[in-house]
């Protein structure tokens, strides 16, 4: 493989992996926008709290899966059957993991309120696990 085709593929590769990444962000600042509209200051701030936990979490809850399946050379249905239920049962272990600890991080945070608004997001690992593969 010649070095032109390299970069080129390398440059078709950040475009793609820049147009996801600011789609994201650019969804993200029109989410922002629509509930800064529609909550209170006190309720917008728990939805941030709330974002902040599981943002953090989710760093840990993807661990690779995605990436090590795209990687293969050689894919089979074993291979994507094993992707989705290690991914399904990360996503089941980081949403209760999320719920049972969010009395202790509400009290950390000391926002009581939060304990509940955690709980109803961390449903969403277990919705990106069927998105990682």
């Amino acid at each position: 493989m010649d070095n032109s085709t390299v970069t080129k593929k390398t440059i078709k590769g950040l475009f793609w992996v820049f147009s996801g990444t600011g789609g994201q962000q650019v969804v993200q600042i029109f989410i922002l926008g629509v509930l800064a509209r529609l909550l209170s200051a006190q309720d917008f701030g728990l939805v941030n709290a709330a974002q902040i936990v599981i943002g953090f979490s989710s760093l840990f809850s993807h661990l690779g899966i995605g990436p090590a399946i795209v990687q293969r050379k050689v894919l089979t249905e074993q291979h994507i059957t094993t992707g989705y239920t290690v991914s399904l049962i990360t996503g089941v272990s980081f949403t209760l993991l999320n719920c049972f600890f969010a009395p202790v991080i509400a009290s950390i945070m000391n926002m009581s309120e939060l304990t509940e608004i955690i709980r109803v997001i961390s449903l969403l690992f277990i919705v990106q696990s069927f998105n990682i593969i």
